[in-house]
């Protein structure tokens, strides 16, 4: 074993290491293990006695790195939290009991024989924790080796290193005793190692105008940015890329250098110049960078942004992205028909132009380090044929976006550097294979894909895309210990057995372990693919188009394998959630939310969904319509469950982190409430007559042609409509002779003595031709002009996608929008949805709330359409028009658990017979 390769020396034939137990060695539970139980022993510390008031201090001299001192302060935060007492930091030892020192090993610094100088001299990030009669040494050959030594001290006194995210609180030990210590950890494997904090949508604020988390304009809290640098700094890494599509601030990445994590970015962040912000941000502005991404006609402008990316930090500690890259997250535009040598040359070039500038940027004593990501058609240019390049640039290779290495470099490349980036999670386009909600990287392919890595000796550097984090903490653990020390990590026959073994033990408990193991084998059996992460939610949507189908009167029939399928599956979940409820029965409080969170949950997103698929097929299977009509409440119970568990995982810190993003976007398989919607959407288009009584205002048969600025208007037959729900159903056909053009109308109430052309209270809908392949519809309530956009395939609404579009009308629609008058709060509550009559195809779905007065004193009232404007070669062919009075049965539910509750009467114990299972 090389010296790199060690966890801990050996002299004499000796091992002296006392408690030389890592992490990586995944056979014993880590955390608190070093805290003596009981009263102490000779050799032991006492480093808290807080019912006394007494205990360490801490030595930090002021000239240390500013990462030793924030170690030093978390260390000292981690002691408190451990005993009540907290321990001054000081810059010289005093008169206290006992003290630990954070020393840097240097020529000048004087420490006890017991620490070994000649091992820990020149190495890189090696650390040694000593205990001595009154005082703990935490000594490193640079100081990061030096902070690594607190954070290693600070878990084995007992804080979880990933307590952020698991919100596990450290045993209580009010007096805290130090058993007798002498630790090494030789330098890591992985020489740059950290994370990747990409595709930020959940974090960023403010919301945008869809009610999104900001990616474009937004930024990211400062407490998240520490809390993930914390996390990586308790794990040993050394490196962060904190951004991708969010406003960037300096303070950000001077605090990662600040504690030791050197800032670096992603393969098209070229030189840290952040190409997300060139236009968005107006950087080629401000930066006299023009405005063409082009090298051959714009190299000076190019040039120049690059250059002010290393400007703005060549004072901080950096990893330096080189390379060519679009300045979007896509593959640089070469004029058509470049070929292979040409791009290879215009790549060695821009390298060789980015390399040399930044060395001429930096300040002395600041040795650039510099990486290429060989990302997707850069992989292709670079194996293609030699690139002249500089030698100081690691070369960088890249996984499938799944954890699957797409290459490794050859044995016959010798005399250059090589590193990986690897992902837990990814975001794809389309968004099928996204991974974002749930894990899926087993630990069974990151031992496999590591151990490949290790041999081909690409260990110079690795990024680790774990996006906002939360959901990838237990993989990134096992992959910061394979970084530190490999050899060990993987040296058993099944070292993901053992890893799994290990946080089992660690992070549950030994009476769980075998339970939690099985558990898991599960977990990665049934989330083995991003595409089994929405398997469940999309055959919510089939049984939905068959029932739509079934609601216009369309013929539909059952597809016999996929429902074996579903069944194979269902039972697949019945036996996992058998496993997690045997896991459970010996776990605290803490370890079960933390279980539920990790393991259950990320389950429950889709076996409730199938569960509610299974009833929604069979209720397209019966003909009895009381029948579908329980069927199909029970499977919105089953979905109105999983919005309730998701607001258990959505505990503090973690509030709203499963609402809708740019990539959980609304209506695509990444969204987690679509389900709920969608069924409870069909529900109140359906079984409206079980909870209403039905009073008809208006039915009228039109073969009406609205154009320009035309209205359509008919007198109700009531008037009084406080507290009373009003349904409008309108049955319509657009006519377009030009494909862009966007047909508004409105449709809703007014008064008699109303002459707007807008109704006072109106569903506005907006159909939109955007593109070929496309037809998007908004729907929504005037006056709150918030408008929701969906997209249907075209071929749903009958146009010929293969041809260039002609003057034809669309596909006979539905509008149907119901708004209910709460007097109480002066409010409209409202539902728009518009559907294919001819399809059954569900084109858009949307509720709003606005405040607004009731229509009751207006005097007479009457139904109105009106186009929204004049729109050129547009027409609404006006079929049908029903408006009617709802009154209920039943009252309504409360809101609870932080989602709209169903308007149908739906709990578990309203359908006996389908009570749950999981």
């Amino acid at each position: 074993m090389n010296d790199r390769l060690r966890a801990c020396w050996v002299v004499g034939g000796l091992t002296l290491a006392i408690f030389s137990l890592s992490a990586q060695e995944w056979t014993s539970p880590v955390r608190g293990s070093w805290v003596q139980a009981g009263a102490g022993k000779e050799h032991d510390i006492v480093l808290a006695d807080a019912p006394a008031g007494s205990g360490c201090e801490i030595v930090v001299a002021p000239g240390e790195h500013s990462a030793v001192h924030q170690a030093a302060e978390f260390l000292a935060a981690d002691i408190a939290r451990i005993s009540g007492y907290r321990p001054p930091l000081v810059a010289h030892r005093g008169d206290s009991p006992a003290a630990i020192h954070l020393v840097t090993l240097t020529d000048g610094v004087v420490v006890p024989p017991g620490i070994d100088r000649a091992q820990l001299a020149g190495q890189w990030e090696a650390y040694q924790v000593l205990s001595t009669d009154h005082d703990v040494w935490l000594v490193g050959s640079n100081f990061r080796g030096t902070a690594f030594a607190a954070y290693t001290l600070s878990e084995r006194l007992g804080i979880d290193p990933l307590y952020h995210w698991t919100g596990y609180e450290p045993e209580h030990h009010p007096v805290l005793i130090l058993r007798q210590t002498d630790f090494r950890a030789g330098p890591p494997v992985f020489r740059y190692r950290g994370f990747f904090h990409d595709d930020e949508d959940i974090l960023p604020r403010p919301l945008d105008a869809n009610g999104y988390p900001d990616g474009t304009y937004g930024s990211v809290a400062t407490e998240w940015y520490e809390r993930f640098f914390e996390t990586a700094l308790r794990l040993r890494l050394n490196q962060v890329a904190p951004y991708t599509r969010v406003r960037r601030r300096f303070e950000i990445q001077k605090m990662a250098s600040d504690w030791g994590l050197y800032y670096s970015s992603h393969h098209y962040d070229i030189l840290l110049s952040n190409p997300w912000g060139f236009k968005r941000h107006g950087l080629a502005d401000s930066r006299r960078a023009g405005g063409k991404w082009d090298w051959y006609e714009n190299r000076e402008g190019m040039l120049r942004f690059w250059r002010a990316g290393v400007e703005e930090n060549k004072s901080l500690d950096c990893i330096w992205p080189v390379g060519l890259r679009n300045n979007d997250d896509k593959n640089y535009a070469f004029p058509a028909g470049t070929p292979m040598e040409e791009k290879r040359r215009v790549f060695g070039e821009v390298i060789a132009a980015q390399v040399e500038m930044t060395k001429n940027l930096l300040p002395p004593g600041k040795d650039p380090v510099f990486h290429l990501t060989m990302y997707n058609a850069s992989l292709d240019i670079f194996q293609s044929g030699p690139i002249l390049m500089p030698p100081e640039v690691i070369q960088v290779w890249n996984d499938d976006g799944i954890g699957h290495m797409r290459a490794l470099p050859a044995p016959a490349m010798p005399g250059r550097r090589h590193g990986v980036y690897y992902h837990l999670a990814y975001v794809a386009w389309p968004l099928g294979d996204t991974v974002q909600s749930q894990h899926v990287v087993a630990p069974s392919t990151i031992a496999s894909q590591f151990r490949d890595i290790v041999n081909s000796g690409a260990t110079e550097y690795m990024l680790l895309n774990v996006s906002e984090l939360r959901e990838f903490i237990m993989e990134a653990r096992m992959i910061a210990e394979i970084c530190w020390d490999s050899s060990l990590a993987l040296g058993s026959s099944d070292p993901a057995g053992r890893y799994i073994g290990w946080w089992a033990r660690e992070y549950f408990g030994d009476a769980a372990v075998p339970h939690v193991v099985n558990a898991y084998r599960h977990y990665y059996a049934l989330l083995d693919t991003p595409q089994a992460t929405w398997w469940d939610s999309d055959r919510v949507k089939d049984a939905l188009g068959r029932l739509y189908r079934q609601f216009v009167g369309l013929p539909t029939a059952a597809n016999p394998d996929m429902r074996s399928k579903m069944r194979a599956r269902d039972h697949a979940y019945g036996a996992a959630f058998a496993a997690i409820a045997e896991a459970k029965k010996p776990m605290s409080a803490e370890c079960r939310q933390f279980f539920y969170e990790h393991v259950e949950f990320p389950l429950l997103i889709g076996a409730r969904q199938l569960s509610a698929a299974l009833k929604l097929e069979t209720a397209a299977d019966t003909s009895d319509p009381a029948t579908r009509e329980t069927l199909c409440k029970a499977a919105l119970a089953d979905v109105c469950r999983l919005e309730a568990e998701i607001a258990r995982a959505e505990r503090p810190p973690f509030t709203g982190w499963y609402r809708n993003t740019w990539v959980r976007r609304k209506e695509h398989e990444t969204e987690l409430h679509r389900s709920f919607r969608n069924i409870q959407a069909y529900c109140d288009l359906a079984f409206e007559d079980s909870d209403f009584t039905r009073h008809s205002l208006l039915e009228a048969t039109s073969a009406t042609l609205l154009a320009g600025t035309d209205r359509y208007t008919e007198t109700l037959a009531e008037t009084a409509v406080s507290n009373e729900t009003l349904k409008f159903t309108i049955d319509f056909r657009v006519h377009q002779d030009a494909f862009r053009s966007e047909p508004f109308f409105h449709a809703g109430i007014i008064s008699a003595s109303n002459t707007s052309a807008t109704p006072r209270l109106a569903a506005r809908a907006v159909l939109n031709s955007w593109a070929k392949g496309s037809f998007d519809a908004w729907a929504s309530m005037e006056p709150l002009g918030v408008y929701r956009a969906a997209s249907a395939p075209m071929a749903a609404l009958g146009w010929d996608t293969n041809a260039t579009p002609i003057d034809r009308d669309s596909e006979a629609l539905r509008l149907i929008f119901t708004a209910r008058h709460d007097t109480k709060v002066d409010t409209w509550i409202t539902r728009c949805s518009i559907l294919n009559r001819e399809s059954g195809y569900i084109l858009h779905s949307v509720d709003e709330s606005v405040t607004a007065p009731s229509l009751s004193e207006d005097g007479p009232l009457k139904f109105v359409l009106a186009m929204d404007g004049p729109h050129p070669g547009t027409f609404l062919h006006l079929d049908r028009v029903r408006v009617e009075k709802l009154t209920p049965h039943t009252p309504r539910q409360p809101s609870v658990s932080g989602f709209r509750p169903p308007r149908h009467q739906v709990t578990a114990e309203s359908i006996p017979s389908l009570a749950p299972r999981l």
